[in-house]
């Protein structure tokens, strides 16, 4: 990072060659991607091994309360995302340092709030998850500790999200480089050396988190100038004009996320309800869908920061083109991520648990979890479309269907005949609904014809 203050913030997306952009763009995405993905890896990795089954469900049950907190709070980083790639197209510069004020410190409140809902509502959920009895108390621990991490990883997100709809990706990787390696540490130390199961993984991850936001919030106060916003505590208000763009924008995303979840959470207590290896199955299952995801999530998220600068510029070719080479990368990757772990199903979970029952209920869980990777492939490309053009509502509406009708109600009737697995299943091939409606408005043509945010 040396010599930051002589770069500029800004990389204009709208010209220049597209593939060498977006490879340059989108890979540190990836590795960031990967980075975040590999420390919760090593969060279940350690905690399996060195902790037992208990532990492992424990950390897998309340992860998926905390991981909803984390997602809602994400997506309103998103909506003031999308503005903020769409101001950069148009060259408003002067409102881009209202609007990344707005963000910040719009998002500081909900971090506040999220915290506080996730101590106070810790057993309540984690009873209605239908946590094995052995986990409970674990998970309760677990849980209220990364709820109070939650205000660094929004803090730390909503940074990271301005930083790259303009066009800076880099930085964020080395952020969370450090908060990965003290994650880790903090695991081997805390869980593999001091005994403190699920709480000590808890505690590493919070601080791992507190070291990524201060960093970001470091590298943003030091290159603050270049994009029209001078760090300083003035700057950290609320423009209501601009909180009205940005809650518009991020609204549907964020109950976009809670239908989703909240109807995964919904299937999850079902699975649970079948015993400690379903429920470690299912947590191990989660975060290999984490790492399966991170290549489609990255060209995601720069496929809505290409799209917003050139939606704002009016280069449409441009976002055809795009289009045509995240889809490209992303299927590259998902049958070389089937490949691996349709090959060598009990490898893969036996880097998690050295329990016999999970590891034999692997092979055919993975034949089931293929599908859900296929999809969320071929889902991302066109999502970012709908992402970076501003159309929210889309993006809702598609998540309701996904989420709750398709999610939940594939899952019950599956389930109500092949019991787990059922279940499963229906989680894993509703993601079809996303694809189809998703490419069905690309292909169409509508988003061309999207106004600018005002």
């Amino acid at each position: 990072m040396a010599g930051m203050k002589n770069r500029t913030q800004i990389h204009d997306m709208t010209q220049g060659p597209l593939l060498r952009q977006m490879i340059v763009f989108t890979l540190p995405l990836v590795l960031a991607n990967l980075l975040q993905t590999l420390y919760t890896l090593v969060d279940l990795a350690v905690v399996g091994h060195f902790a037992g089954s208990e532990a492992l469900a424990a950390v897998s049950v309340s992860g998926q309360v905390t991981i909803f907190f984390t997602l809602v709070g994400t997506n309103f980083a998103s909506g003031g995302q999308i503005y903020v790639a769409q101001l950069v197209g148009q060259k408003r510069r002067e409102e881009l340092g209202q609007a990344v004020g707005t963000i910040l410190s719009f998002i500081l409140l909900c971090s506040l709030a999220f915290a506080a809902l996730g101590i106070g509502l810790c057993r309540p959920a984690l009873g209605w998850l239908n946590t094995p009895p052995e986990a409970f108390d674990a998970a309760a621990d677990y849980m209220r500790i990364c709820s109070v991490g939650l205000i660094f990883l929004f803090g730390y997100n909503a940074v990271c999200a301005v930083l790259r709809d303009m066009g800076e990706s880099r930085a964020p990787t080395w952020f969370i480089a450090v908060s990965a390696a003290v994650n880790v540490a903090g695991d081997l130390l805390l869980v593999a050396g001091l005994g403190m199961g699920a709480a000590g993984a808890a505690i590493a991850t919070a601080v791992s988190q507190a070291a990524a936001f201060a960093l970001s919030l470091w590298y943003l106060i030091r290159r603050s100038g270049g994009s029209g916003f001078v760090f300083r505590l003035s700057s950290l208000r609320i423009c209501a004009d601009k909180l009205r763009v940005i809650v518009k924008l991020a609204l549907p995303l964020v109950l976009m996320q809670v239908s989703i979840h909240l109807s995964m959470l919904y299937i999850s207590s079902y699975i649970n309800s079948f015993g400690l290896a379903a429920a470690s199955l299912a947590g191990v299952g989660n975060k290999l869908n984490s790492l399966m995801t991170m290549v489609s999530s990255a060209f995601g998220t720069a496929m809505a920061t290409i799209v917003g600068q050139n939606i704002g510029a009016g280069q449409f070719g441009r976002i055809r083109r795009s289009l045509g080479i995240s889809t490209a990368i992303n299927m590259a990757v998902f049958l070389l991520f089937a490949a691996v772990v349709l090959l060598f199903p009990q490898a893969v979970f036996g880097l998690f648990t050295d329990d016999a029952e999970v590891l034999s209920l692997a092979p055919h869980y993975l034949r089931i979890a293929v599908w859900s990777y296929l999809f969320f492939s071929l889902m991302s490309p066109p999502n970012g479309v709908i992402s970076g053009v501003g159309n929210t509502m889309l993006n809702l509406g598609i998540s309701i269907l996904d989420g709750v009708a398709a999610r939940v109600g594939l899952s019950l009737l599956l389930g109500r005949h092949y019991g787990m697995w059922g279940y499963f299943a229906g989680y894993c091939l509703a993601g079809a609904v996303s694809v189809i409606l998703g490419w069905a408005y690309v292909l169409s043509g509508r988003w061309t014809k999207r106004k600018l945010l005002q």
